[in-house]
């Protein structure tokens, strides 16, 4: 700031002194009035620089404010780039590490020196993308192609429906033609009537061998086999039957086929309500005649005539009604007959 002097005449005489002379009186007038414009000129650059040193301190301290606020940028932006150069870091790890796992030996050694790996995996990208459409396009043609598979599928499912009904069929035909032919169709009536005599007559022998035997066929379906249900239930042939128990596996298959007879018959008016057995039955422990004798009382029970021939003195007691034969005495002719 510029200071302002006023100079004022030391001499009070002379400023006492009247100026004698007019020229100088209008020339210090003049001076006088430069002086006080001068001193006006100079207040107002008072004035003005007074103003422009408070503009200045706001501008400063405007100017402080916005480098405050710069450091603190400059501060968060320090700081975003050391997390910006540390997730870089981790990033760089990371595409190494999936590089090293996919077998990218250029990514690894470019990402160990720093190097730009950019243009490489550009490449590797567009090289990826062409891979995938041509995926894209061959799911396209797997799905088609699995669709038509699907559907061949279910029409060959409903052909092999369709072919076991054919083979059924052809089966049936099959058999029906061997079975009607001349040399099969006996055999076949044979097998049908051995498999219901067995069935028949496996009944009766439980009941007479006390729950041992059955009767079946075998294989061929042309005999008899027994089947012992002490033994495991092994079949074996009827010939391994001891004498007593052929006779009762016998005895059962009489009474089942005077049972089946009637069936079989053309007229449902035939009925074999007689039955004759001849002997066989001194063959028999006394435990199994029991059986026997116990059995032929059912028979009679179901309405039948049951006629046995034997000499057995214990089943003949069981009969109801005897009729007895005797030789003739010696030198005579023929047998008596007598009714018990």
């Amino acid at each position: 700031m510029r200071s302002v002097r006023f100079l004022r005449s030391a001499n009070p005489a002379a400023r006492a002194k009247p100026v004698s002379q007019p020229v100088s009186a209008v020339r210090a007038r003049r001076r006088q009035t430069a002086a006080r414009a001068e001193r006006q000129g100079l207040e107002d650059e008072v004035r003005k620089t007074t103003a422009g040193r408070e503009r200045l301190r706001g501008e400063v301290d405007a100017a402080r404010w916005k480098l405050s606020a710069l450091s603190q940028r400059a501060e968060a932006a320090a700081k975003a780039r050391d997390a910006a150069l540390a997730a870089v870091s981790e990033a760089a790890d990371h595409l190494a590490a999936l590089a090293q796992k996919v077998g990218w030996p250029e990514v690894v050694d470019g990402l160990r020196v720093d190097a730009d790996v950019a243009p490489g995996l550009r490449s590797r990208l567009e090289s990826t993308h062409a891979r995938q459409q041509e995926n894209a396009l061959l799911i396209g043609q797997t799905e088609e192609r699995l669709k038509r598979l699907l559907a061949d599928l279910e029409r060959a499912k409903s052909l092999r429906h369709d072919l076991e009904d054919v083979k059924q069929e052809h089966g049936v035909a099959a058999d029906l033609a061997q079975v009607l032919m001349a040399n099969r169709f006996q055999a076949f009536v044979q097998q049908e009537a051995l498999a219901t005599l067995a069935a028949d007559g496996s009944r009766r022998l439980e009941q007479l061998s006390a729950g041992r035997y059955r009767l079946g066929v075998d294989t061929k379906g042309q005999d008899f086999v027994v089947v012992d249900q002490w033994n495991a239930d092994e079949p074996r042939p009827v010939k391994t039957l001891s004498g007593g128990e052929t006779f009762l596996a016998s005895l059962a298959l009489s009474l089942a086929l005077a049972e089946s007879l009637p069936g079989l018959a053309a007229s449902r008016r035939v009925v074999l309500d007689s039955i004759f057995l001849d002997e066989g039955f001194g063959s028999l422990d006394a435990e199994a005649l029991d059986r026997a004798a116990d059995a032929l009382d059912a028979l009679r029970g179901e309405n039948r005539l049951v006629c046995v021939v034997t000499h057995l003195q214990e089943l003949a007691q069981r009969l109801p009604a005897r009729v007895l034969v005797s030789p003739s005495r010696e030198g005579e002719a023929g047998s008596t007959i007598s009714v018990a």
